[in-house]
């Protein structure tokens, strides 16, 4: 299904952001839809959660028996994750993390190569600062997604 190929290309261009690719800064780990909280030895890390899937128009024709054709939407909220090296060092290596999130997830433009029609970024969130550690620092990240699902691939 089109919505799980695009889950999983965020997932693997998150996972993309190493030091030997150009950023500054390795992701160590990307989860999908995790149920534990972060934990700072796995740091610098992303927790992906997906939100349902809305239909938003088809291509429906009573008693046709071609299969359907919709245009969906749906979003994903990110929570990147990092520790720094000191807690003066937390606002600044946040966004650091932030921009190499957007960096690699518009690599290529606004389609996520293809698999969507459109990639819009909704929103990010504040500055959390988790109990875990002091040096701790995340931030959420919303995109939203128009694809097509056409179940004559399926």
């Amino acid at each position: 299904m089109q919505r799980d190929n695009i889950v999983v290309e965020v997932q693997r261009r998150l996972n993309s952001i190493k030091t030997i690719n150009g950023y500054d800064l390795t992701v160590r780990y990307v989860f999908r839809n995790p149920e534990s909280e972060p934990s700072p030895e796995l740091m610098p890390m992303s927790n992906i959660f997906e939100f349902p899937s809305i239909t938003i128009d088809s291509k429906l024709r009573r008693g046709a028996k071609e299969k359907p054709i919709y245009l969906k939407e749906f979003r994903l909220v990110m929570e990147h994750w990092y520790l720094s090296e000191s807690r003066g060092d937390t606002s600044r290596d946040i966004m650091k993390y932030l921009k190499a999130a957007r960096i690699a997830i518009f690599e290529d433009g606004q389609t996520l190569g293809g698999l969507a029609s459109l990639v819009v970024e909704e929103e990010e969130s504040r500055v959390y600062r988790p109990p875990v550690d002091p040096k701790a620092v995340g931030i959420g990240h919303v995109l939203c997604f128009n694809f097509t699902e056409d179940f004559n691939t399926l």
